[in-house]
């Protein structure tokens, strides 16, 4: 079954029976910011109403902030005081991408009351109201949208990024990594198969990024890599077919602010853009991407500016990949010359080769 089957199977069976999937609170707090800010922001907005009710504290600017995210205040203390006094199951309706329709106040709630899980109902039918920041900017003076941000700052600082990630990652069995993150991402002090910085170093890529590259990760992963690089770098799109390591380079964006990286949960055979790249990573990914070489070089070729380069790596040496200077033959012949080439083992496991190749005029 392709992999369009299964997330359609999965939506129906989603819309005609009552499924609940379980999810930190945290974890759904993060996703929001994807694409829907307005709910993050809403969420913020129960959470201050929280605080302030915890510690006697309720003001008028409380109010005026119930009134901007047409929060029924009254309702909401009575539920403050109800989760306070006895456990109570906390409940959040969800479109298929997890964003919020209804239950912001349970979030705000999950995170405030350390509620490890939230249910989620998912609910095809609905669609959740989609504001970007603006929208809350502009219905806030700029002392509360001040509030606003520096709440969620707060948040951000609460939240065990290390416990969301390994919560996510270990929900299911991954094809790469040996059962283990396949990347390292020393920032969070997360280790992997395989170390992010050791292999910018290898790859030399100090040589060729700067503030303003553009770059395409194709077979991103769990997206720490890009993430790493993204510091360094105008912006980075990562295409990853797998939804669920996309769905935690997505979370880890949005922890860290990250929004020069946008991660595109598809295959790279149907990733579409208009968009013209400096950099493309092709990290031991074309065995798996389902296009012979020369269409993959013509496709990479389209994709670059001019002078361009791919970072071209190959799978294992001994088995897979072990004819790769024929698969970099093929590609230069679409365009491309090798302008360097190394070896790594940077796993102390698997012996690769990589090429750079620039987009010929």
């Amino acid at each position: 079954m392709k992999i369009k089957d299964i997330r359609i199977v999965k939506k129906i069976i989603n819309k005609y029976k009552d499924i609940f999937r379980t999810y930190l609170s945290e974890t759904i707090y993060l996703r929001q910011f994807d694409n829907n800010e307005f709910s993050a922001y809403n969420i913020v907005a129960h959470y201050i109403i929280i605080v302030n009710y915890i510690n006697n504290k309720i003001t008028e600017d409380d109010d005026k902030i119930a009134d901007a995210f047409n929060i029924d205040k009254i309702s909401f203390l009575n539920k403050i005081d109800i989760i306070k006094k006895k456990e109570k199951t906390l409940e959040v309706e969800c479109d298929n991408n997890d964003y919020i329709i209804s239950g912001f106040e349970n979030i705000a709630l999950g995170i405030y009351f350390k509620k490890v899980d939230i249910k989620i109902r998912y609910n095809l039918d609905s669609k959740p109201k989609l504001y970007k920041k603006i929208w809350v900017k502009e219905n806030l003076t700029d002392a509360l949208f001040t509030k606003i941000i520096d709440t969620h700052s707060e948040i951000i600082s609460l939240i065990d990024i290390k416990k969301i990630i390994n919560s996510e990652f270990y929900q299911y069995s991954q094809k790469f990594g040996k059962g283990e993150i396949y990347q390292s991402f020393k920032e969070l002090n997360i280790k992997g198969q395989r170390p992010t910085q050791t292999r910018f170093s290898i790859y030399k890529l100090d040589n060729y990024l700067n503030k303003n590259t553009k770059i395409l990760d194709i077979g991103c992963n769990i997206g720490f890599f890009s993430l790493y690089v993204a510091k360094k770098t105008l912006l980075v799109d990562g295409v990853e077919y797998n939804n669920e390591l996309a769905k935690i380079a997505n979370i880890t964006k949005n922890y860290l602010g990250r929004f020069n990286c946008t991660f595109f949960p598809e295959s790279f055979t149907d990733f579409k853009t208009e968009r013209k790249y400096n950099v493309i990573f092709s990290f031991a990914v074309h065995y798996w991407i389902g296009m012979n070489l020369n269409k993959y070089g013509k496709t990479l070729r389209a994709l670059l500016e001019d002078n361009g380069i791919v970072i071209f790596e190959s799978q294992r040496l001994d088995t897979i990949d072990n004819d790769f200077e024929k698969h970099v033959e093929i590609l230069c012949s679409e365009g491309f010359e090798k302008i360097d080439e190394d070896y790594l083992k940077d796993d102390n496991i698997i012996n690769r080769k990589f090429v750079i190749l620039r987009k010929k005029d």
